[in-house]
């Protein structure tokens, strides 16, 4: 332990492991915190879900980190999801994966926190969740507020931490000039990988309240106006008052991440982009840098974030059917029609609200969430291996269905060539393949990369839609033109 660096009890509750890969045997969860070790044993799943216990908590002692301009480095809980499996009288342990968690930011909260984190398998992409909860037994408080002479306690919204230690390189904090850093929680906190020296962060000074802000207020306006645009003008006046001096305060990044449902983030986006302008003003008449500031400008990007985040989770789920079902029946084609139209409905409810944004910001948004969707569609037939001639048909009618419930939306309308490369993607399914059709690939398939072709075909099944095999000149012809930048991602950024 560092010099005058205290040491704190950190418990961490195991409440449920959630899509776990199977429900046969019994199951332990290793893990192991610095030199300690130990084991949870007999757990046992339903449903693809394993249960914790409230005897199902690892005590950890800790470093406690220090609020205001310290150095720390990080403290990692590892996890491994181990299955016993007994077979012809032999055990034999499979492990499932393995995840972490840093303990550090969680060293000064007074309050239980609950979290989830992704264990991932053991060479596949497969993931599943471990829900926790955590607490500093040493400065457990439990944070109450009245309602009708009634106490009822207050859990804090839990955060996302990262994924995987490689994620971490990704996420290191900028600094604007030498001496001002971005405002950020102990909760943001990412630690500097640097396999020679200790890996250790910088964590951004926020000065004690002035007056102190009370977190009942907070949740209490939170839980009364979020989502309410009427509502608007009464919490910027709660804003004003929170930062009327212009210091970042650690207490307000809880409004981010209260925001449950899309429309809440689209209110707080709009609520804080407000309130920026009121209290700075517009960017070109006034560059004011203040921690303030900056805290605001950091809960607006987490809060766009968010909303792309919940978004694309509704859309995901929309298309799920779509993207697995394995037969299509142009006499029975009321499935394609009702996730199409309930799509659009759901698109124009969220264009409509983001204009209350900007119309700049809907448009942008509006596009990116239409590259995800039609790109999620082909990653998930290729990664179910659902490609043949039947697939090809039933993504031409879906085409030809989104199309058609935009033109009734007025708004929507001049999105509709937005889903040509569904169409394209259709006809490469359907049609017999040669070279000489590749070679028109500019007016067949424009839209469309070569190395997206190339993936889709690898997975092409003939089938009674389409019987015809794909030649190997058609390989061989696409592996000659593959574009050097990457298979084109739902995730990708594109130009507006």
């Amino acid at each position: 332990m560092k010099k005058g660096q205290n040491k704190c009890v950190m418990e961490v509750q195991i409440n449920y492991l959630k899509n776990v890969p199977s429900d046969d045997g019994d199951f332990l969860l290793k893990w192991s915190f610095s030199s300690m070790k130990g084991v949870i044993e007999n757990l046992k799943c339903s449903n693809r879900t394993i249960t914790g216990t409230e005897n199902d908590i690892i005590e950890v002692l800790c470093n406690e980190v220090k609020l205001y301009g310290t150095k720390i480095t990080k403290q990692n809980l590892k996890f491994m999801l181990i299955q016993n499996i007994t077979n012809q009288k032999k055990k034999k342990e499979v492990n499932f994966g393995t995840g972490f968690i840093d303990l550090s930011p969680f060293t000064t909260i007074k309050i239980k926190r609950e979290i989830s984190i992704k264990i991932k398998a053991e060479k596949s992409d497969f993931s599943f969740e471990c829900h926790l909860t955590i607490w500093n037994k040493n400065t457990l408080t439990d944070i109450t507020y009245a309602n009708n002479s009634d106490e009822k306690k207050v859990k804090m919204v839990g955060f996302k931490q990262i994924e995987s230690e490689e994620e971490e390189e990704n996420l290191i904090p900028k600094k604007v000039d030498n001496s001002l850093e971005i405002p950020r929680t102990l909760e943001d906190m990412v630690n500097d990988i640097d396999e020679e020296t200790d890996e250790q962060l910088m964590v951004v000074t926020y000065p004690p309240s002035t007056g102190p802000i009370d977190l009942q207020e907070i949740f209490g306006s939170l839980k009364n106006m979020k989502g309410d645009f009427d509502s608007i003008d009464n919490f910027i006046e709660l804003l004003k008052k929170w930062w009327s001096d212009n210091e970042a305060h650690i207490e307000l990044n809880i409004i981010p991440i209260s925001m449950e449902d899309w429309i809440d983030c689209v209110w707080l986006i709009k609520t804080l982009e407000t309130f920026k302008v009121i209290k700075f003003g517009f960017e070109e008449e006034n560059n004011i840098e203040s921690q303030c500031k900056l805290q605001i400008e950091k809960a607006l990007k987490d809060t766009k974030k968010r909303l792309t985040k919940l978004i694309q989770e509704r859309v995901e789920g929309m298309l799920k059917n779509l993207i697995l079902s394995t037969a299509f029946d142009s006499t029975k084609s009321n499935f394609e029609e009702g996730i199409a139209t309930a799509y659009v409905r759901f698109i124009s409810s969220v264009y409509e609200s983001v204009c209350k944004i900007s119309s700049t910001y809907a448009n942008s948004f509006i596009r990116q969430l239409f590259h995800f969707s039609i790109y999620s569609i082909f990653e998930g037939i290729v990664d179910s291996h659902n490609v043949d001639g039947s697939k090809g048909f039933q993504l031409n009618y879906f085409g030809i269905c989104i199309q058609n419930e935009m033109d009734q939306v007025t708004v929507l309308r001049k999105y509709r060539e937005e889903f040509i490369p569904i169409i394209e993607v259709s006809r490469l399914l359907t049609m017999p393949l040669d070279v000489d059709l590749m070679k028109l690939k500019e007016e067949v398939f424009p839209t469309v990369k070569y190395n997206l072709l190339l993936k889709v075909l690898q997975e092409f099944k003939p089938g009674n839609s389409n019987p015809n095999s794909i030649p190997k000149s058609v390989f061989k012809f696409l592996s000659k033109h593959l574009e050097q930048e990457p298979i084109p991602s739902k995730y990708d950024l594109i130009e507006n």
